[in-house]
């Protein structure tokens, strides 16, 4: 009988987590609702540079651009 009420009060635990939302919404921080979009385009672009920041800089291929080209 004690397994069984564990076993429901876990599922009671998983099934409550699985409710919360993947992440926040800005406004509930106070944020115009545009912040979260521009978080993450600032994201990406820290991501992307970094990136192309640690590409293996190979001289001897003559075909390829340049990191500052790319940018």
């Amino acid at each position: 009988m004690l397994n069984n009420t564990l076993a429901s009060e876990i599922k009671n635990y998983i099934d409550y987590v699985d409710q919360i939302p993947p992440s926040d919404n800005p406004e509930i921080f106070g944020l115009h609702a545009n912040s979260d979009l521009n978080f993450r385009l600032k994201e990406s672009i820290e991501m992307i540079d970094t990136i192309i920041e640690t590409r293996p800089k190979d001289s001897s291929a003559g075909g390829g651009k340049t990191r500052e080209e790319l940018v």
